[in-house]
């Protein structure tokens, strides 16, 4: 069994308090307490608990772009990213209603979204920067991406994921997709 980094022990606490409690109200004291973790080690991993919240996005999501990048398709990564919405609905619920702000959830896993697929893409194609209309797709799309699939998960539960992830894949605009799917 893989042991556990205190960061992962942070953002288990995090998605556990969120659970019970509006994102907004979880106090970097509450987590450090409950995680059993000393405040220093927080504050040698992150500046702040929305520095955390984002740091549960992204690591989903460089854990996904690493199996994009072993051969799973672009199908089975949004299948998971699906399940894990799903898994932890209540925190991105918590998330995207108690950080709605310039700066908020929604905005800062767009942009986590986005820079993890142009660094993917710039990786597989060789690329030293995305072409500009390429570039402009893909932040559409990751930002929309990331909206629609709170919307499907807070409002749309007889849609199945299956069908969902079809839709996604189908909206991708055309000239983006040789980029993102395999």
């Amino acid at each position: 069994m893989k042991k556990r980094t205190s960061k992962e022990i942070f953002a288990e606490v995090l998605l556990e308090l969120s659970a019970t409690q509006p994102v907004d109200k979880i106090t970097v004291k509450e987590i450090v307490e409950k995680s059993g973790l000393s405040l220093q080690t927080f504050y040698n991993h992150f500046t702040d608990k929305y520095e955390l919240i984002l740091w549960v996005h992204k690591s989903k999501g460089q854990e996904l772009i690493a199996k994009l990048e072993s051969g799973s398709s672009y199908d089975e990564i949004v299948a998971e990213n699906l399940q894990f919405y799903l898994e932890h609905k209540d925190f991105f619920q918590n998330a995207f209603t108690n950080t709605e702000n310039p700066d908020g959830y929604g905005k800062m896993s767009g942009d986590a979204g986005y820079q993890l697929w142009k660094e993917h893409i710039m990786r597989r194609f060789s690329l030293d920067s995305l072409p500009g209309e390429i570039d402009f797709y893909l932040k559409m799309y990751c930002f929309a991406s990331v909206r629609m699939t709170a919307e499907w998960a807070f409002n749309l539960p007889e849609l199945p994921s299956e069908v969902f992830a079809a839709y996604m894949k189908e909206c991708m605009p055309l000239k983006l997709r040789p980029y993102m799917t395999n």
